[in-house]
């Protein structure tokens, strides 16, 4: 993301990232930035608590999550449902969060080319970012409590051959 961060800054594009979060990768992330100069692009804003982070999403255009290893994140759920578009890399369990050009888009890790034409494609196209936002909102309701408990409910009571309706609450 920071490599992405450069090459958009580097076409003249306004373009500034908040580095939420910490990790053992961070003093590398930082030493990156300082070598690539874009200092005054990147805030690395450390450990955002769950009351702060819906003004994160409010005030951001496009969510990333350039992870190797997180696919049906918790971030990326609740970046969905402030209704932004999104920008993940393909790992297991993204195919389920993102539709592909829809409420956002999927890039392998490390490909810093395609990442970077993504986020300047959103750019461009405020009508398109503005459609996946929605989208993004739409999909993120699957998720909910509600849905996922519906969902297991049939799955649950189908696979026993139980009609949800025949349930019987005992005091």
């Amino acid at each position: 993301m920071i490599k992405a961060v450069k090459q958009i800054s580097d076409q003249g594009v306004d373009i500034t990232l908040d580095l939420v979060g910490s990790g053992d990768a961070e003093g590398e992330y930082r030493e990156l930035v300082e070598s690539l100069q874009v200092q005054d692009k990147i805030e690395f804003r450390g450990y955002i608590s769950r009351e702060e982070i819906p003004n994160f999403y409010a005030q951001a255009h496009v969510f990333v999550l350039p992870s190797y290893n997180e696919g049906m994140s918790v971030a990326t759920l609740e970046a969905m449902a402030c209704g932004l578009p999104v920008i993940v890399s393909r790992t297991p369990g993204t195919e389920e969060l993102v539709r592909e050009g829809e409420n956002g888009f999927t890039f392998e890790w490390g490909d810093i080319e395609l990442l970077t034409q993504l986020l300047l494609k959103l750019d461009s196209d405020r009508a398109l970012a503005r459609q996946m936002a929605l989208e993004s909102r739409m999909q993120a309701k699957k998720f909910s409590w509600d849905s996922s408990a519906k969902k297991f409910d049939l799955l649950f009571f189908s696979q026993n051959n139980i009609h949800p309706e025949s349930r019987r609450v005992k005091s």
